[in-house]
């Protein structure tokens, strides 16, 4: 009896000692899955079915979450490169629309006040010259003849339209502004590491934000063109130290110079535009003068036969009281005036 037992509980240790090794198989197949359970102690099938469905479902999860990244970074991808296509599209549109404005001889073509760097500009593309010019719209400086234009912080030639107006969106995305020029990132980094070897004087410190700068006002006192800019918006053109009347809208700075005036492609370019205008002018003044010289012969003309028609009326009535008193008289008959008719 004894023996017997014996032989049971070896049997039953034996099927439990097993168990475990089933539930730990990293990938099982369903013919495997089928006979292992098979040959498992009855009494543990179910437990032996839920370890090997949740190792299952568990590895199913791991695949899952690593599917998800896989396919959160291709769209990422996608929608980059719809929004690049995009981008491209529309320089396409306006290279296109640029092209049509120069087969149509504009001379000019001015984009939309736009902030750069915290200053409003007109962006213009002379067409014609083929330069392209970054102008403050609210900073202003004294050309020649006292002909006020506005400053020009930048300006470049070009030959091609795609690569202008790549140059244009570059810009108004990472170009600053420094002592009134408008500098790419690599210049502009280049100045900065400048200012070690040529430091600025004490006094070259902007009196509203403290950073060194050379631009000031024609009274003296240090201002960066930012807040020029923001200080003629909010319509505060007087000095902000000393108060001085109207010295914020003109351009100026501590080493005298001006862009339009000192750069020959900008000085012959506004040259031109002056000279152009002044032809104009004179047009208009020759025009409006021939115009008042025909009105006064037209008015003369006029005056005089006004005048001859009541010379005619008078007449006429000179010899209607002539007659009349000659019927009185009896000097007239009606055969005269027959005769006279006649």
């Amino acid at each position: 009896m004894d023996a017997v037992n014996n032989e049971e509980n070896s049997m039953y240790s034996y099927s439990i000692d097993r168990t475990p090794t089933t539930i730990v198989i990293p990938t099982i197949d369903s013919d495997l899955l089928v006979s292992s359970t098979n040959i498992s102690n009855p009494l543990n099938t179910n437990n032996n079915v839920e370890s090997i469905t949740n190792v299952s479902n568990t590895e199913n999860t791991n695949n899952h979450n690593n599917v998800e990244p896989t396919t959160i970074v291709s769209n990422t991808e996608n929608t980059n490169e719809i929004m690049k296509e995009k981008k491209e599209n529309d320089f396409s549109k306006i290279i296109k629309m640029i092209k049509n404005k120069i087969k149509n001889n504009c001379r000019e073509y001015h984009f939309r006040p736009f902030r750069i760097d915290g200053v409003y500009c007109y962006i213009v593309l002379y067409l014609k010259e083929r330069l392209l010019t970054i102008e403050s719209i609210n900073v202003k400086c004294d050309f020649t003849d006292n002909h006020i234009l506005p400053y020009v912080l930048y300006h470049k030639k070009y030959k091609s339209v795609e690569k202008i107006v790549k140059l244009i969106y570059e810009i108004t995305k990472n170009y600053k502004i420094v002592n009134g020029d408008l500098l790419s990132p690599k210049n502009y980094d280049d100045v900065k590491v400048e200012e070690e070897l040529i430091p600025y004087n004490e006094d070259e410190v902007c009196c509203v934000c403290l950073e060194n700068t050379t631009d000031n006002t024609s009274c003296g006192h240090f201002i960066c063109f930012r807040f020029r800019d923001k200080c003629i918006i909010q319509k505060k053109k007087d000095c902000p130290l000393c108060r001085c009347k109207n010295v914020l809208t003109m351009y100026n700075n501590s080493i005298t110079l001006i862009n339009n005036i000192d750069y020959s492609e900008l000085n012959i370019l506004f040259m031109d535009r002056i000279y152009k205008r002044r032809n104009v002018l004179h047009d208009e003044d020759d025009n409006s003068i021939v115009s008042s010289s025909s009105s006064e012969s037209e008015s003369e003309s006029e005056s005089e036969e006004e005048e001859e028609e009541e010379g005619q009326e008078a007449e006429a009535e000179r010899r209607i009281d002539i007659i009349q008193n000659m019927r009185e008289v009896g000097l007239y008959s009606d055969s005269d005036s027959d005769s006279d008719a006649e």
